[in-house]
């Protein structure tokens, strides 16, 4: 039998409809959501990694279904540390809380005695933090107070579908790169000279010989980053952000914009860092997928693939299995 989740809003409707229509459909797919049981965050002092996440109240839901679709495959491991972007009422985080008890959370903007570290020598940092682009946090919070030396930065609009291999490792310590995701591989060679030539000059601002720039897939995304703060380098994110902002607005026109846009600069800039590793940062391997639903791993869905039908079918087993995994631990 059809269900309201398969019907998308007509494209000709105005987008500010068609928004609520999807928000409306995804929120029926995982409506049974408050039926799974909490999944505990672990300690800060006592977690081999810490799960930060922006969180917005649209995404309110979405964020507690990823989470928990990831916690189940490393109980007592993993802390959480959530940053509201100011749209989330006390209501709001105690639902997360009884949800995932024991999760830490961040103000939009970090006391100035937290962020001095992250801040000092990097004035670009410090004034994209303070404009109204959110996204910067997911940059900034993961320096300034991570509750490990290992972070996992993850987006609202994800799900883990199977146990993650790699990242499981990752978090227990057996792997010591960092690892990024990213579109599909091989795509490398249709990226325009002009971008190169980009990427170029900004190794070249970093004061790093051009030899030194490492990256094994330039469709870079930041839906999952697994890394160690200790190993990237914010003056490389600084360099990138000085470069963009005295290049000029023709920067971000047509392809460039994948890089270079107003919506890409959190994620440029730890591309910027991810490509001048040392050892080298390593792409995530097929089943981290980003895009369209793939039954075989983790799932970066953006919101174009999220609200497919057969997405929100998914999630909404997804829900089904964390409630059966409650009811059976439960026994």
């Amino acid at each position: 039998m059809p269900l309201l989740t398969d019907f998308p809003a007509p494209r000709w409707l105005p987008w500010r409809w068609r928004n609520r229509w999807d928000q409306f459909r995804i929120d029926s797919a995982i409506r049974d959501l408050d039926r799974t049981p909490p999944m505990p965050a672990a300690a800060p002092g006592e977690a081999l990694a810490d799960v930060q996440m922006l969180v917005c109240r649209r995404d309110l839901t979405m964020a507690v279904l990823a989470l928990k679709s990831l916690l189940r495959y490393a109980p007592g491991q993993l802390a959480v540390t959530l940053t509201n972007d100011g749209s989330l009422s006390a209501a709001d985080r105690a639902w997360v809380d009884r949800h995932v008890p024991g999760c830490r959370w961040l103000p939009r903007h970090l006391p100035e005695a937290t962020l001095a570290p992250v801040f000092d020598g990097r004035p670009h940092l410090r004034a994209l933090y303070g404009t109204g682009f959110q996204l910067v946090c997911k940059l900034v919070h993961a320096f300034a107070s991570p509750a490990s030396e290992r972070v996992i930065v993850l987006d609202p609009d994800t799900a883990f579908l199977a146990r993650p291999d790699l990242l499981v490792t990752w978090v227990a310590g057996g792997d010591a790169h960092a690892h990024y995701m990213h579109g599909a591989a091989g795509q490398d060679g249709k990226i325009p000279q002009h971008v190169w030539d980009s990427f170029a000059e900004i190794t070249a601002r970093t004061g790093c010989a051009p030899a030194a720039w490492r990256l094994d897939n330039h469709y870079f995304n930041s839906g999952l980053l697994l890394f160690r703060p200790a190993q990237c380098n914010l003056d490389h994110a600084e360099a990138y952000l000085g470069w963009r902002t005295e290049t000029g607005e023709g920067l971000w026109d047509g392809m460039r914009g994948i890089w270079f846009g107003e919506w890409t600069r959190e994620q440029t800039a730890f591309l910027v860092m991810y490509a001048l590793m040392d050892p080298p940062s390593r792409p995530l391997p097929e089943g981290y997928n980003l895009g369209p639903l793939r039954e075989n791993g983790f799932n970066h869905f953006l919101r174009e693939y999220m609200v497919h039908p057969d997405t929100l079918r998914r999630l909404a087993r997804l829900v089904t299995e964390l409630e059966a995994r409650g009811t059976a631990s439960s026994r």
